[in-house]
């Protein structure tokens, strides 16, 4: 495997067990970008804890795949497919928001996160 190839994946799972381990160690950090005004705390928090778990996961299944390449592109495209997921489920709610205050940041975020991934897929083949 190149190793552009190889440090690209290493830093993509780095990315998703770091901000996985993140949320679910403390979700009351993570909640801002999922809740939404007046929503319930503990909820949210719970929700983080689900969304950190995933993470971590995903980032692992990335990590023992690096040296192969066929499973490498399994799990980019897995990983870019939760991601674009992420981003519609975030459209969607920011449409139906009525407080009038679209939050689009974590959509766009979400979309450049899988557009990375997808790139990984391309370059694992």
């Amino acid at each position: 495997m190149g190793r552009r190839l190889e440090l690209a994946t290493k830093a993509l799972a780095i990315e998703r067990v770091a901000t996985g381990g993140l949320a679910t160690i403390v979700p009351a950090r993570a909640t801002g970008a999922i809740a939404t005004t007046g929503s319930d705390a503990e909820t949210a928090r719970y929700l983080a804890r689900l969304l950190g778990i995933r993470q971590v996961m995903l980032g692992a299944m990335l990590w023992h795949s690096r040296d192969d390449r066929a499973w490498l592109r399994r799990m980019a495209t897995l990983n870019a497919l939760t991601e674009a997921l992420d981003a519609a489920a975030t459209v969607v709610a920011v449409m139906q928001r009525r407080d009038g205050r679209p939050r689009v940041a974590p959509a766009v975020a979400a979309l450049v996160t899988s557009a990375a991934f997808l790139a990984l897929r391309a370059a694992a083949t």
